[in-house]
């Protein structure tokens, strides 16, 4: 492996909220790695427990490369990342969440590969603790520079931003933000990310820890704030219409996307109707749908869609599109 180890500046971004618990692993993580020339901005979103005390203390071991900043208003995780980026001095980014950890070359690796084939972004495969196993988004058939139907197959992939490290001017040049105060808030961004991306590489090796702690914000949702999440996240897809001059090439890619978000929303409150009830069952219904028949064009004769949502999901917004009051009977 060539030597990168005093290679480009690389920032790398850790939101933090409420993660004693694991937060020194992460950091650790990031300080051991191969590739030393980094910065490391942590930014505290307001946490209740000793997160801020815990960031202060890992501070003092290296404060030359650690950056601590404190948000007294909880803004979530997409707000912390906009902080952080104000701050980030990197050539290149990476996003690690505070719960989760890297292995030793991560930086070093996909340093490599981005200065070796000049590319927008570089992704790796990560191992999912949850389920158990390894997951590598970017197949082959999709790397290199990219066109329509790459970036097609990508967004359809799906994927995280904290598997890949990234050039500083695709954020910059093209004024990419995170949405704030909610969960889901990098769906869109990476969609974005994708369609200004000329060309991408990756690194056929596991370098992520995904652990999702069970105190972590996504997990703890409840179920009127998870659908709204839900909500926001298809809005903002919708709403790339206006963003980006490629919508028309890859509307198949960010429909099937909004679909797949209605999908979750639609299966969520159906699942609010069978346990707690909090929520305006009906309402909700209607909102989701209002939004999915509005902007999506396609439908569900979409080929993604056929390939990848169940045949009974289908029918459950296909029906939900029709009557909401006859989706709700059906689970009374």
């Amino acid at each position: 492996m060539s030597d990168v180890k005093s290679g480009k500046l690389i920032s790398v971004i850790v939101p933090v909220y409420n993660a004693e618990r694991t937060l020194e692993r992460c950091i650790n993580s990031i300080l051991n790695q191969t590739y030393r020339n980094l910065e490391i901005i942590m930014v505290d979103d307001a946490s209740t427990d000793s997160s801020r005390e815990v960031m202060m203390r890992l501070e003092q071991t290296d404060p030359e490369r650690i950056m601590v900043v404190c948000n007294d208003v909880n803004r979530g995780a997409g707000g912390a990342r906009n902080i952080a980026l104000e701050y980030a001095h990197g050539d290149y980014l990476a996003f690690v969440d505070s719960d989760d950890y890297i292995h030793t070359e991560f930086l070093e690796k996909l340093a490599e590969e981005m200065e070796k084939g000049g590319h927008d972004f570089v992704d790796c495969g990560y191992f999912d603790e949850r389920e158990d196993r390894a997951v590598l988004h970017t197949g082959r058939e999709l790397r290199g520079t990219l066109d329509d139907n790459k970036r097609i197959g990508l967004i359809v992939a799906g994927g995280y931003l904290w598997s890949k490290l990234f050039r500083r001017e695709l954020f910059f040049d093209n004024g990419v933000h995170f949405r704030e105060n909610c969960i889901l808030e990098d769906s869109e961004t990476l969609v974005e990310l994708i369609a200004y991306a000329k060309s991408i590489g990756a690194v056929e090796d596991t370098l992520y820890w995904y652990s999702a702690s069970p105190d972590s914000v996504s997990r703890g949702q409840s179920s009127v704030s998870y659908v709204n999440n839900i909500y926001e996240a298809m809005k903002a897809l919708t709403g790339l219409k206006d963003k980006l001059e490629s919508y028309d090439a890859l509307r198949s890619a960010i429909e099937y996307e909004i679909i797949q978000m209605y999908d979750y929303g639609v299966i969520r409150v159906l699942a609010d109707i069978q346990s707690d009830h909090v929520m305006d069952t009906l309402g909700e219904l209607k909102r989701l749908r209002d939004l999915r028949v509005d902007h999506v064009t396609g439908g569900y004769g979409n080929s993604f869609v056929r390939d990848k949502i169940k045949k009974l999901d289908i029918e459950l917004m296909t029906l939900n599109d029709e009557d909401p009051k006859k989706l709700i009977s059906r689970y009374k």
